[in-house]
């Protein structure tokens, strides 16, 4: 599910905090009809509220607080911890990555990938939007915290990899678990830094 004009590439090193392989997404459980589930600027019941969530809503976790009891979620242009009491871990792999990327996207210069639709688009600001064309995707071996795409371009061929490790976007204070550097091919190669997420 991608296509291009250019060549990518996303690198990452590092796993994320405890019990959690990778991100993961999460379904608000046992919180009632008008009631909300705080997110918190700490992994800590006292901490100060930053926003909710509602019953049923989908979150991603980016990563787990180091007793396990709380998940790291994205909120607004902040970061924040919800109670894994009152979250479920949505089916997909117990490790490595086992939910699609729904996108990715860096700054200097600003750049997005959109890989939630049918048709996936790759856009750096103030240029074209080019689609995408996936050829196959492949698992990391021995390395289930990685997996690359491969797709055809205009001229020659582009690869995404994906791998977990705690990224910044560089214009907020969220967090993100996915992320790497992203490699441009063809007659104007260049490489450039960039997270992703698996948001709904």
């Amino acid at each position: 599910m991608i296509r291009t004009t250019f060549g990518l590439l996303l690198l990452a090193t590092s796993a994320l905090a405890a019990d959690l392989d990778s991100p993961a997404l999460f379904a608000v459980t046992n919180v009632e009809t008008g009631d909300v589930l705080n997110i918190r600027a700490a992994p800590d019941a006292s901490s100060q509220i930053l926003d909710g969530l509602q019953p049923g809503a989908t979150v991603e976790v980016t990563a787990m607080g180091a007793e396990g009891r709380w998940g790291r979620v994205n909120t607004d242009e902040t970061s924040g911890w919800a109670s894994l009491k009152y979250l479920e871990r949505l089916p997909g792999a117990e490790t490595g990555l086992g939910y699609p990327v729904t996108e990715c996207f860096g700054t200097e210069p600003f750049w997005s990938l959109d890989l939630a639709s049918d048709v996936p688009v790759f856009q750096i600001l103030g240029e074209d939007e080019v689609t995408l064309t996936v050829r196959r995707e492949v698992r990391g071996q021995g390395r289930p915290d990685r997996q690359a795409i491969i797709f055809d371009l205009t001229e020659g061929t582009g690869v995404l990899v994906v791998a977990t490790r705690t990224c910044s976007d560089g214009m907020s204070d969220r967090a993100y678990g996915l992320g790497g550097d992203l490699v441009l091919g063809g007659p104007s190669a260049r490489m450039l830094s960039g997270c992703c997420s698996i948001s709904p």
